[in-house]
């Protein structure tokens, strides 16, 4: 592989598993993050809005996204995003309406009773301790299992690698280019 000034570097196998490791591990959980604090938002509490924003996040899982990498790069080169993996994992695609995501947690909250928040309330516990201490604890095996199913997707992916992260090799790609 070849670095930013064009010398010839070398990777060894536990950088690419690190770098793997690291990049799933760290997509999962703010995809899963992001998708449970949303859905919890747009199925418990009633804002302006609302209904607009469910709507544009099912527009958005619905609209395919091939044919705009080459603007996507553009943009992320131009915002200093492109080759930067911290970033790459704030800004991956649909993060808070990540569709399967999403659609499973938002049904899973709305089917939750609110008396369990409202008898919380009474007792003086403000919102994020309704939702860290007795919401999240109920969704969390459903959290749990889209976790693992993000971080499989994720660690099968070397496309994602090759096209935003050229200088950090994964561990599938470095295996694809050993082949």
């Amino acid at each position: 592989m070849k670095s930013k000034t064009g010398a010839r570097v070398r990777y060894g196998i536990f950088s690419m598993l690190l770098y793997s490791f690291g990049y799933s591990a760290s997509r999962s959980f703010v995809s899963v993050a992001l998708s449970t604090l949303m859905a919890y938002t747009m199925s418990k509490y009633k804002f302006f809005g609302k209904d607009f924003l469910y709507a544009l996040g099912i527009f958005v899982m619905i609209t395919p996204v091939i044919g705009s990498m080459p603007s996507a790069m553009q943009m992320k080169k131009a915002l200093g995003i492109y080759n930067n993996m911290t970033l790459t994992v704030l800004t991956c695609n649909a993060v808070a309406f990540s569709g399967l995501h999403f659609l499973l947690l938002y049904g899973a909250f709305k089917s939750m009773p609110w008396a369990y928040a409202e008898s919380a309330f009474i007792d003086g516990a403000g919102h994020w301790t309704v939702f860290l201490k007795i919401m999240l604890p109920m969704i969390l095996p459903t959290c749990t299992v889209l976790y693992v199913l993000e971080f499989i997707s994720t660690w099968n992916a070397y496309e994602g690698f090759l096209v935003w992260l050229p200088s950090y090799p994964s561990l599938s790609l470095g295996l694809i280019l050993f082949q």
